[in-house]
């Protein structure tokens, strides 16, 4: 009988399928077709499933994660809509890259959001990819995010995809033009010379600012612009006119190809807005099922309107805030405080955001008084100029020392700029960690502890906030004043509360044979948890990573900028800090004895851990020296560092050497004081540009790390261009150094 022979409907798991087609007979058919159909098949499912592996699942317009994503009400932003959906729509002849700017908040995302979906639903949509500071941020997934999704539109493409990614799975760790070239270019060439007709797709991008890397965000518009001829689609870019991205668009072999539309903030959207505005507040009482005849009236629509100015994100922040769905709220009283909050006459009409800010200022101010300490804390510990990221709540109810309840409270009254996913499905199995032990307990695994915060945030929860203006509001003291979280007085608040919430996890442990070891275990393991989870392993995981986090903010305050200022007797107290079980907690999850692939693609730090030292490199760009020297000689001042010189060292010497400025070098210290204390070496490297330095609680066996450690740069002088064109290493870089870092018979590439 022939191999498989009339058998239909089956599967073959984890299968390998072998060329012997010479004792291989099908009727009608030859044993070497026999054979290759089915090789295809085995590798269409490994390729297609290592390219769905590393691509941003939450990037598409309509992944789950975008459940709430704003759309344009019907009957707004019409205009705008057509004009894209024509440009996309064939035989349109407009130019194969489009571009819609505008500034934060008029309603760009919304009108991507809008036309992906209206493409999708003609067949005219290939791909989709929303940039979010929260989820989607990383550029290395964006073009086999891309190539993913056209796999799933253009089957012919697919099975070419499929044998690639198979032949090479290193394609999807390239470069960005390289990973284009390999997974897009090539393949759409290859069925051009085949004759293969395809249809011509529109791409969509939103959000490009937000991607983390500003020189990506520049390089993916070039790369696309090289290559838009014989390729069967249009590129839409949505983003902020930030000025390097201005200069990518300017370029002139970019601005031939590219149609631009600025969406400003304009009084001519009124109509619009007014449309939305009356609209979302009688659904409000139509949710509630309340009948209110004439609400809202005609005159506080054209208030609302006036105060609106033509932002698009001040009206569904309105809508939201009106919309609070807690009983003791009345939609009409509300609206009446938005009305009186009215900044108009103290700012002046011209004063940018001013009636946003007089909004923010508002909700912030109907905050009972005695949550408002609790809230501003939480405010200063999240709310970050760079990260404005998804967040579990139980997580960052316990980073406060705050009841669940509490914190509930807290997300409810700031509904109206704060994203609550409510809790969902999550895995129902803590594997490969046992759920009743400590993690302490167990062998991390190479994954680290990614299934145990996605457990812990699908049972409770996540947040993050709906727009960054909310963001910019509290960082800037001309627009929040009381509220603002960049004070001085704020940053101490929070610091002595970080302090005492440290000391109090701290008391959780204790050190045996250089571990860190739970008091609390059993039932008791949540014990030390404003918000216990209930499972013994997640409880000891979410303690442990919050007493690393209020470690690790202690660190950066007393290396920021924010340091320079502060109460020195205040500073002082960082010296009483347990370094040793701080330093312990970090070991434990840093990556350790890992290859260089899984380091460079989980761990963003530039840490790791070698034998119970921890180590660290900086490049240059990241580094202000002169603020670095600034911060060190203030802790010496204030004793929480101190300088040590053994009698014997295996360092190279000078142990604090310096430059010929006087500026300091190198330098080893004793952090801490008696048993809670480490010795820290750092080495500035003035020719590679680079800082590296260890951790360690053993210093003989820190020296000995250290030295068994080789570092190379390696694609210097792409970097020494950047820094020039950028001025210096303040800026960021248009490319960074790649590090070799040899030891223990691995080879780790470390990725900047």
């Amino acid at each position: 009988m022939g191999l498989l022979k009339e058998a239909h409907h089956f599967v073959a798991n984890n299968s390998q399928f072998l060329d012997q087609s010479h004792h291989v007979h099908v009727p009608g058919q030859t044993g070497e077709c026999y054979t290759i159909v089915y090789k295809v098949i085995f590798e269409r499912r490994q390729g297609i499933d290592i390219l769905r592996n590393s691509r941003e699942n939450e990037a598409a317009y309509n992944s789950y994660a975008r459940v709430d994503a704003p759309t344009c009400f019907p009957g707004t932003r019409e205009q705008y809509i057509e004009d894209i959906i024509d440009w996309a729509t064939p035989p349109s002849c407009h130019s194969s890259m489009f571009r819609m700017k505008g500034p934060a908040g008029v309603g760009k995302s919304a009108i991507a959001q809008t036309c992906a979906k209206r493409l999708d639903q003609v067949g005219q949509l290939g791909a989709s990819f929303f940039f979010t500071t929260d989820r989607c941020s990383n550029h290395i997934r964006f073009f086999p995010t891309i190539a993913y999704q056209l796999s799933t539109k253009i089957p012919a493409y697919r099975e070419i995809l499929n044998h690639i990614i198979y032949s090479d799975r290193t394609l999807l760790e390239n470069q960005l033009e390289s990973q284009f070239v390999d997974l897009i270019w090539k393949p759409f060439q290859e069925l051009a010379k085949a004759g293969k007709t395809l249809g011509t797709y529109a791409i969509l991008i939103d959000g490009l600012d937000e991607c983390a890397d500003k020189r990506a965000q520049c390089e993916i518009v070039e790369i696309v612009a090289r290559h838009l001829q014989d390729m069967p689609f249009r590129w839409a870019f949505f983003s902020r006119p930030e000025p390097h991205i201005e200069t990518t668009f300017k370029l002139s072999n970019i601005s031939s190809l590219c149609y631009s539309v600025f969406l400003p903030v304009s009084r001519e959207a009124d109509g619009e807005i007014k449309l939305y505005i009356r609209s979302g507040l009688q659904n409000i009482l139509r949710y509630r099922n309340v009948e209110a005849t004439g609400w809202p009236s005609d005159q506080e629509l054209d208030a609302l309107i006036d105060m609106t100015d033509g932002l698009f994100i001040y009206a569904a922040t309105v809508v939201r805030f009106v919309g609070q769905t807690s009983g003791s709220h009345d939609p009409p009283e509300l609206l009446k405080a938005i009305l009186n909050s009215s900044s108009r006459d103290q700012y002046g009409p011209k004063l940018p955001m001013a009636e946003l800010d007089a909004f923010y200022t508002l909700i912030l101010q109907r905050i009972p008084r005695e949550l408002l300490p609790d809230i501003l804390t939480f405010f200063s510990l999240i709310v970050t100029p760079k990260h404005d990221a998804t967040r579990s709540i139980a997580f960052v109810s316990n980073l406060l020392g705050i009841s669940r309840i509490k914190m509930q409270t807290i997300c409810n009254l700031l509904s109206a700029v704060l994203r609550l996913s409510n809790p969902k499905h999550f895995p129902s199995s803590t594997d490969p960690y046992s759920p009743n032990k400590s993690l302490l307990f167990q062998t991390l695994s190479p994954e680290g502890t990614d299934v145990l915060m996605r457990i812990i945030s699908g049972r409770e929860g996540t947040f993050c906030f709906y727009h960054k203006s909310f963001r910019d509001f509290l960082h800037d003291p001309s627009r929040s004043g009381q509220f603002c979280v960049m004070t001085q007085t704020m940053h101490e608040t929070t610091f002595e509360r970080v302090l005492r919430l440290h000391s109090h996890h701290a008391r959780s442990y204790t050190i045996q044979n250089n571990r860190l070891i739970p008091l609390f275990t059993g039932t008791n393991s949540g014990k030390g948890l404003s918000w216990p989870i209930g499972i013994e392993v997640l409880d000891s995981y979410l303690e442990l990573f919050v007493f690393m986090s209020l470690g690790a903010y202690l660190r950066k305050f007393a290396f920021g900028l924010e340091m320079l200022d502060i109460n020195p007797h205040l500073l002082a107290e960082l010296a009483e800090f347990n370094h040793r079980k701080q330093l312990l907690s970090r070991l434990f999850l840093l990556p350790q004895n890992l290859s260089w692939e899984v380091t460079a693609k989980r761990f963003s730090n530039n840490r790791m851990n070698v034998r119970g030292v921890a180590l660290r490199w900086i490049p240059c760009v990241d580094l202000d020296m002169e603020l670095f020297q600034t911060r060190i000689k203030r802790l010496e001042e204030v004793r929480v560092i101190q300088r040590y010189s053994p009698h014997s060292t295996t360092l190279e010497p000078p142990l604090f050497r310096s430059d010929s400025q006087g500026r300091l070098l190198s330098g080893l210290y004793i952090v801490g004081q008696g048993d809670a204390s480490i010795f820290w070496y750092w080495y500035f490297d003035p020719e590679l540009k680079f800082r590296r330095e260890f951790e360690t609680m053993d210093l003989h066996e820190g020296e000995r790390v250290y030295r068994e450690v080789e570092w190379v740069v390696m694609d210097r002088a792409p970097v020494e261009q950047g820094l020039r064109q950028n001025g210096g290493p303040k800026n960021e870089p248009w490319r960074l150094p790649r590090l070799w870092f040899r030891g223990f018979k691995r080879v780790f590439c470390i990725l900047f």
